[in-house]
């Protein structure tokens, strides 16, 4: 039995779900629920939750469209899906990343022409990195800020593993270099690194001053907070900062590459706070303001290290 059959007999069992991300779904009270993005064109919308509702219904969709489906202009979301902070960040980020891999993946090759191992167990990481920012960002859109640090931080520690391996020469000498004790390797890629690194780990490590964000009482009775707008707001700036960490550290790795320009983290983040009313949310905006300080400057050279 080859890998490829093998593959295909585990995923009888485990198959694996979709990377879409969807932020609308139809109302779990009435049937199944179906995912959607709100960017979507209308008539597809329309068409989906008409769909659901017939089978629910038994009857026709035709029928269903006509009798029960509100007009079309009743699930007009592109001028609120333009205007969302959200997708912008996350599209900005990931392309900025991915298209950065993709420019070392094609273009990148030493000088003797075979990289040495330090080079190729690097390169491999941060491809691998790459798949783990969609991770979180998935994690991030549901508000689970602890849970998107945690893998944060674990992306921190591959790129300053890769930084630090990258000009070593043999296998013997790249795996006995650990990931925890190479923070330091990150300061000459990115100023505000290592203090992020212990943001974040203040997070992952559940921290008291971290974590108590995650506890309220309402009306003298305690509460969790699972997930919530403010921790996907968080998110979102954590993760904005973090690829612009992965963008230096490539840029540290590659000065020979010509790459386009990093993420404007501190400009990202400033229109985050602006739409937090600090008098109403001081805690959120004070974390904000945290992680702002960590960002470079946008008017800092950001083309090649």
């Amino acid at each position: 039995m080859n890998e490829s059959s093998e593959l295909t007999e585990l995923s009888s069992f485990f198959p694996l779900f979709p990377d879409h991300d969807f932020d609308q779904v139809t109302n779990e009270d009435y049937g199944w629920p179906v995912g959607f993005a709100s960017y979507y064109p209308n008539e597809l919308k329309r068409r989906i939750i008409a769909a659901r509702l017939s089978v629910q219904l038994g009857t026709g969709l035709d029928y269903t469209l006509r009798r029960y489906v509100p007009d079309i202009e009743s699930y007009d979301g592109k001028e609120q899906t333009e205007k969302r902070l959200d997708w912008r960040i996350k599209s900005i980020c990931l392309t900025a990343v991915e298209d950065d891999i993709a420019i070392i993946r094609e273009e990148s090759a030493p000088a003797e022409g075979v990289p040495t191992f330090g080079r190729f167990a690097a390169d491999l990481t941060c491809a691998r990195g790459s798949y783990s920012l969609r991770v979180a960002f998935y994690l991030a859109n549901r508000g689970a800020l602890f849970e998107a640090c945690v893998i944060c931080r674990m992306i921190l520690e591959q790129l300053s593993w890769s930084v630090r391996v990258f000009f070593l020469e043999t296998y013997k000498e790249v795996v006995a270099v650990e990931p925890q004790r190479t923070l330091a390797s990150l300061k000459d890629a990115h100023g505000g690194a290592g203090r992020f690194y212990g943001w974040l780990s203040e997070h992952s490590h559940w921290v008291y001053e971290a974590h108590n964000k995650a506890f309220n009482f309402v009306e003298g009775n305690p509460s969790v907070m699972l997930r919530s707008e403010k921790f996907k707001m968080e998110s979102m700036v954590v993760l904005t900062l973090t690829c612009q960490i992965f963008q230096m550290s490539l840029r540290h790795m590659h000065p020979e590459l010509q790459f386009g320009s990093v993420i404007k983290a501190r400009s990202l983040t400033e229109k985050v706070l602006g739409v937090v009313d600090g008098a109403k949310h001081p805690r959120l905006a004070k974390d904000l303001e945290t992680l702002r300080a960590f960002c470079i400057l946008d008017d800092e050279d950001q083309t090649n290290g």
